[in-house]
């Protein structure tokens, strides 16, 4: 073993540590263990932008609709991790658009507001 990280360069060295690590914590993991707090968390942050989007009401039917789903997976005792994580991806990249939608329409009042003048 000292013979193959002796010819690693450092960077690729930690790399490979890196990864061991996370292997041996990911077979260590119990798998009938599953962690729902980044999804309350950001089913909370979507219900805080579901109001600021009304103005849009495509974007904020899709909103609701993602929370409705996301909110039966976290109240789904049967939900794996997998089904927990998917869950807390859509709604995250749910909430980004919204983001995005919420600076267009500031953007699009500041350049009328501007062209007013």
């Amino acid at each position: 073993m000292k013979k193959i990280f002796s010819n690693m360069k450092p960077a690729r060295m930690a790399i490979m540590l890196i990864l061991a690590l996370l292997t041996v914590q990911t077979v260590q993991a119990d798998p009938n263990t599953t962690d729902k707090t980044a999804l309350a968390t950001a089913i909370s942050e979507a219900e805080t932008y579901s109001g600021s989007i009304q103005s849009n009401p495509n974007e904020a039917k899709v909103l609701a609709s993602i929370i409705d789903g996301c909110k039966e997976v976290q109240n789904n005792a049967d939900a794996t991790q997998s089904d927990i994580d998917f869950a807390t991806s859509a709604i995250n990249e749910s909430v980004n658009q919204c983001k995005i939608a919420i600076a267009r329409n500031a953007l699009s009042t500041a350049i009328s507001e501007a062209e007013e003048y």
